[in-house]
């Protein structure tokens, strides 16, 4: 029923400037619109709407992520722009960040400025 519909995703954010910057400028989303309460963000067909909100409570675990086929050059591109990976004491990451799975699986996590935590995955 769904399946052949336009996706529509939502975040919450009580930072709606950095999360403009980031998600702008930094990750290279297109902004469509924004306003009061909210910004809207286009990434591949998807929408992004980010709710402006007093508080942010982030989950503990991913709430958005892109899969691509050159992760590290993203990771690298990222990083030109102060935005650097998640690190974990549990998982085996390389210098950049980037943990690679015994499936192929290659992937990174990233924090917006609410502390809402992305993902990038290549591969697996």
């Amino acid at each position: 029923m769904l399946f052949d519909k336009e996706l529509q995703v939502y975040l919450s954010s009580a930072k709606p400037i950095e999360a403009k910057d980031f998600y702008k400028n930094k990750l290279g989303l297109m902004l469509l619109r924004e306003n009061e309460s909210m910004l809207e963000f286009r990434s591949n067909g998807t929408l992004l709407t980010i709710q402006i909100v007093e508080e942010v409570r982030p989950q503990p675990t991913i709430v958005l992520g892109w899969r691509v086929k050159e992760i590290t050059e993203i990771v690298k591109s990222l990083n030109s722009k102060k935005v650097f990976c998640e690190r974990y004491e549990f998982l085996k990451q390389d210098r950049l960040g980037i943990w690679n799975s015994s499936n192929g699986l290659k992937m990174v996590w990233l924090k917006d400025p609410d502390g809402n935590i992305l993902s990038i995955s290549e591969g697996g």
